[in-house]
């Protein structure tokens, strides 16, 4: 948490209020920082979204090599599985290839070491896996989910202006104290 200084504090005209002056300017960056950063997650999220999806819903199927061009659809076998707070990560070899990812879903289901199952592999990664019963489903890379979405769009734009609220905040404080102590040392010169 950021620690707030009074103006007593940010109005000294020594090393102490100097200190004080720094940290909250500080602060004031890192806030404008964070704001600006998860602004710009926010739009990439929004834009690139709906792009990926539109180019994974038009790619063809892909023949006997996979590409980033094309969704490939390749016999797989669980290497790892374990559930954690409701997400499931695992592991699957396909196609010659060991592949990492979680599953999307809260209610995920029991994948088994050695189970086999379809794996369906989009630009490098799983995007889906259906198990031997017929049940598709997604993981984090797919992009449909990614798409619809919206958690880090929603964070953002809430983010965003409460970040810029106190960095504002700070930025202010951080000025009415160096005006103070420019006042308080003009008032303590000989010359006045």
């Amino acid at each position: 948490m950021v620690a707030y200084f009074s103006d007593e504090q940010l109005s000294h005209p020594g090393g102490r209020g100097r200190l004080a002056r720094g940290m909250t300017y500080l602060a004031a960056v890192v806030f404008f920082g964070v704001a600006v950063v998860m602004a710009v997650l926010t739009i990439a999220w929004v834009v690139t979204g709906p792009i990926a999806k539109a180019s994974y819903g038009h790619a063809p199927r892909c023949g006997a090599t996979i590409t980033d061009s094309c969704r490939g659809f390749v016999t797989g076998q669980i290497t790892h599985a374990s559930i954690s707070g409701g997400r499931t990560d695992f592991g699957v070899t396909a196609g010659g290839h060991s592949y990492k990812t979680n599953v999307t879903e809260n209610g995920a289901p029991d994948l088994k070491v050695g189970q086999v199952v379809e794996v369906e592999v989009w630009q490098g990664s799983v995007v889906a896996i259906t198990l031997p019963g017929g049940q598709r489903v997604i993981t984090a890379s797919d992009p449909q989910w990614q798409a619809s979405n919206y958690a880090l769009p929603v964070v953002g734009v809430i983010m965003f202006p409460v970040l810029s609220f106190f960095g504002a905040r700070q930025l202010r404080a951080a000025r009415q104290g160096t005006k103070a102590a420019r006042l308080a040392r003009r008032s303590k010169s000989p010359d006045a």
